[in-house]
Parts: C-alpha cells; sequence; structure tokens
C-alpha cells in the first residue's frame, strides 16, 4: 500500500509491511491490524514508526512516531487515527517534518 510513498532521503533502513486494502473496511481485516508495520531509520538519528495498537482489534488506531535518539519513551511526534485518509495524511506530515528537520 506504501510501496510508492515518497519517505524522503537519507534513509538508512526501510521496513515496510503494510498489508491492508484501503477498499476494504478494517474491521475486516484485523488480522493485518499489527503494531509492526512500517519503520524508516534516517541518517540524523530519527525514525518514523508505525503500527495499530493494540493489534489484532478494531478497536484500536494508528500510531505514527518520529524518534530521536531511540528514545522511545519521548516520541518528539505522535499521531493517531483511525481511517487509511488519515494515516496517509499523517504520513506525509511527518516525512515532511523530517525533511525539513524543524523538530
Amino acid at each position: 500500500m506504501f510501496e510508492k510513498f515518497d519517505f524522503g532521503t537519507g534513509i538508512n533502513y526501510k521496513y515496510l509491511d503494510v498489508q491492508i486494502n484501503p477498499n476494504t473496511p478494517l474491521s475486516k481485516q484485523v488480522d493485518c491490524l499489527k503494531e509492526d508495520m512500517l519503520q524508516i531509520n534516517y541518517q540524523d538519528h530519527l525514525t518514523l514508526d508505525m503500527g495499530w495498537y493494540p493489534e489484532f482489534s478494531d478497536e484500536g488506531s494508528f500510531v505514527v512516531v518520529i524518534i530521536l535518539n531511540d528514545d522511545w519513551e519521548n516520541p518528539l511526534v505522535k499521531m493517531e487515527c483511525r481511517d487509511i485518509f488519515t494515516l496517509e495524511q499523517n504520513l506525509e506530515e511527518c516525512v515532511s517534518i523530517i525533511k525539513s528537520k524543524t523538530i
């Protein structure tokens, strides 16, 4: 789903395992709603991470975070949503923040 998404440059590591069909209700794809969906590590010690919490539950939400220096307890940015459209917007905003380094 995000194979053609522009995550910017300066990427050291990219993990992408999103099996969600945007044309199917999320409630019918619970087995695809997991914590480890996307992680991008950038050269400037920033990490973009996305997952569904709690995983495998239709009661959860997508969480997108920007992490600096592996400080997972204190994300620089944290955005939550329950739909694909807003998820894409949140990812675009986070990538824009990373590209501009305005954190």
